[in-house]
């Protein structure tokens, strides 16, 4: 508590106020919550007090949504699958998406980085055989202030054999697709 008494000393209060701050740490309020600060103040020599409170509501991430991804299998190389973020909601709009899958390490691999546009049409890379072939295809959903969800899906995606001609050609279909 400090405790001022005469008026030159209260000139450098004013100052002290501006100086001081709370902060607190990233990640240690949860999103989503209204959290009250309160604060008191006392004059000591008076025995006056004064309290005053200021509610903040943090930012959570969107919520409620789905994520679909279609077909359910197909062939690596050769299947274009569909993943369809849904039903989102967030009050801090609007909201943007990414869409990748995950690698056989756990590394996200990213295919549509952040955008308005909820979907994204990707050829994924075949599963491993002693997972049945399952390959986890994710999605990221920002709201405007940056809070983020990640879900995922499940495909199964079989190993194609494919020649050296056939592989050229599907290069170069893809290539002239993105380019047209």
């Amino acid at each position: 508590t400090n405790n001022y008494t005469d008026s030159r000393r209260l000139q450098g209060f004013t100052d002290q106020i501006f100086k001081n701050n709370l902060v607190i740490r990233p990640e240690v309020l949860e999103p989503g919550v209204t959290y009250i600060f309160t604060l008191e103040c006392t004059y000591v020599n008076e025995g006056l007090t004064t309290t005053s409170f200021i509610e903040v509501v943090t930012n959570g991430p969107p919520s409620s949504g789905s994520l679909s991804v279609i077909p359910y299998n197909g062939t690596s190389m050769e299947t274009n699958f569909e993943a369809s973020a849904m039903r989102w909601v967030d009050d801090q709009i609007p909201l943007s998406y990414s869409f990748g899958y995950i690698e056989n390490d756990g590394r996200e691999s990213i295919v549509q980085d952040k955008d308005e546009v909820p979907s994204s049409t990707m050829i994924l890379p075949a599963g491993l055989e002693s997972s049945n072939s399952m390959r986890v295809v994710s999605a990221n959903v920002y709201d405007f202030l940056g809070a983020a969800t990640q879900i995922t899906d499940q495909v199964q995606v079989l190993f194609v054999e494919i020649t050296t001609e056939a592989l050229t050609e599907s290069i170069t279909d893809n290539l002239g697709a993105t380019n047209a």
